[in-house]
């Protein structure tokens, strides 16, 4: 189920472990979306924003850096 997939992810890069961070940018290269990458890029983890942007880039997909639309902050919770 892919909401049950992103908020998992969500919630790893709120906990913001970094031993999960090769998991996260496979899977978002695997399954993700235009709602991960731009979570992935305004989620303050350096690692994760460049995934989010290359992701964007090569399915096509303009997604903006915006600490406004920030859906979970690296190791938040």
């Amino acid at each position: 189920d892919y909401h049950t997939v992103e908020n998992a992810l969500f919630a790893f890069i709120g906990i913001g472990n970094e031993s999960i961070l090769p998991e996260l940018i496979e899977t978002l290269n695997i399954n993700g979306s235009p709602p991960m990458a731009k979570a992935y890029l305004n989620c303050g983890y350096p690692d994760l924003e460049k995934a989010g942007r290359e992701w964007a880039e090569k399915y096509g997909h303009r997604i903006e850096k915006s600490s406004a639309e920030c859906s979970v902050e690296w190791g938040s919770l």
